[in-house]
């Protein structure tokens, strides 16, 4: 079969897996979601309304917008699988790309296109691919990747323009991408020396700041008219081993807002039994392990300079990070006995396909748990004729684990309930 077969029947079947678990579990809207939602309900979501962000992140804006205002929001089913087909298109591009560059070219394995199935439910990139108002970031993929095979330097800088206007995420991972094309030139040896690699990094390096330039300008001129994002910016190294702690847990452990651990141990055992193999066999080389250590920690180091952590700051980083460990797992076992390749293949599924059930069943309960505090809404403010009071603790407690209704974000979901309800009375709220 041939490698465009393959890598249409491993998107769509993997999409159509994760169809048939969206058909069963709902996810539920969230915190900002309630913002969006009411702004909607009173026509006031125009590009103004986002303010900064527009200087910032203004594709996003443009994302949010649409998403809100053409009610695709309500679509959920429908919005969340397109979200996972792209996710799962462009991770196995980037896969592919990094595979032809580290690898003799020849015939795709059969492994490769199973772990990339498996990878396409990584669960660790929740919060983008399954929150609504984080939903837009993951367009940013398309202009990534497109701007990394782009084969003209001006179709570079304005494809890597419009990926950093969906998020600063890809800042990094476009850098990344772009000097393990220099460490890897399409050939599996060893013969590049270091000082040429050193000069045309430092040449890709310095092009890579057009586009950087660009958006800055871009963002400055936004900001005259939305006004400067106030940035919190790290102004200490003691944060850093934080920062990267933070990184490599969003990378390796499975995390829903705790640490799962019986998935993460699961994916540990595959990892290490691929690298032992690996460097046992000699395919796991010196200068493939050096060179992947530096783009892993190069695609996320932007969490280095934020006061904060954030998972969705990774998701460039992380999908450029797995589309690498597809590649490094197929390569380290590709020798390696059946039962051994097997062994990594089920380690890898059962963490992630586990871990993502769980996800999406904590979804479903705080979806379930959500639609319960509205109809009480409903029936208490339709019952209440004055003096009426919500606590936006109360509305705020008894979800499962999650990110769904913070007590800030309460006044607005409320009043889009009224709305939605058309409930006109008026409602103090309370701590």
């Amino acid at each position: 079969m041939s490698s465009k077969k393959n890598f249409l029947l491993t998107v769509m079947s993997a999409s159509c897996l994760f169809l048939l678990f969206k058909l069963v579990f709902r996810f539920p809207y969230s915190t900002d979601d309630f913002v969006y939602l009411y702004a909607d309900a009173e026509n006031r979501l125009q590009l103004p309304f986002f303010r900064y962000y527009m200087a910032r992140v203004p594709l996003w804006c443009l994302g949010v917008q649409h998403l809100f205002t053409s009610g695709l929001a309500r679509q959920e089913t429908v919005i969340y699988t397109v979200a996972f087909i792209l996710n799962a298109t462009f991770l196995l591009l980037i896969s592919l790309r990094l595979r032809e560059l580290i690898t003799e070219k020849g015939q795709i394995s059969k492994y490769f296109w199973v772990l990339a199935f498996l990878f396409t439910f990584y669960p660790n990139d929740h919060e983008v691919l399954f929150w609504l108002s984080c939903l837009p970031y993951a367009f940013g993929l398309v202009f990534l990747w497109a701007g990394w095979v782009a084969s003209k330097n001006w179709q570079k800088v304005m494809l890597y323009l419009m990926a950093y206007c969906f998020g600063e995420m890809y800042l990094l991972p476009s850098l990344a991408l772009e000097l393990f094309s220099v460490a890897f030139p399409g050939q599996h040896n060893s013969k590049v020396q270091f000082n040429e690699i050193l000069k045309k990094s430092v040449t890709k390096g310095l092009f890579w700041t057009l586009p950087v330039g660009l958006f800055l300008i871009l963002r400055g001129i936004l900001a005259q008219r939305y006004g400067a994002y106030p940035h919190t910016f790290n102004q200490s190294l003691g944060i850093i081993p934080t920062q990267l702690s933070n990184m490599m847990s969003h990378f390796f452990i499975m995390d829903f807002y705790k640490v799962f651990w019986g998935p993460t141990v699961l994916y540990w055992l595959a990892l290490m039994l691929a690298v032992v193999v690996g460097l046992r066999q000699g395919k796991l080389t010196p200068r493939i392990v050096r060179f992947s250590a530096c783009f892993i920690l190069l695609s996320g180091a932007l969490v280095f300079a934020m006061g904060y952590f954030a998972p969705r700051a990774l998701f460039g980083a992380s999908v450029c990070v797995n589309a690498l460990l597809i590649v490094l797992l197929e390569v380290s076992v590709s020798e390696a006995s059946k039962t051994i390749r097997n062994l990594v293949i089920s380690l890898v599924g059962l963490s992630f396909i586990g871990q993502s059930l769980l996800v999406f069943s904590l979804k479903d309960a705080n979806s379930r748990i959500l639609s319960e505090k509205e109809r009480y809404i409903v029936s208490y403010l339709t019952s209440c004729e004055s003096n009426c009071e919500i606590s936006r603790d109360k509305i705020a407690s008894g979800f499962a684990r999650g990110w769904v209704l913070h007590s800030d974000y309460v006044r607005e979901y409320v009043e889009w309930i009224k709305l939605k309800h058309g409930l006109k009375v008026e409602v103090k709220y309370v701590p």
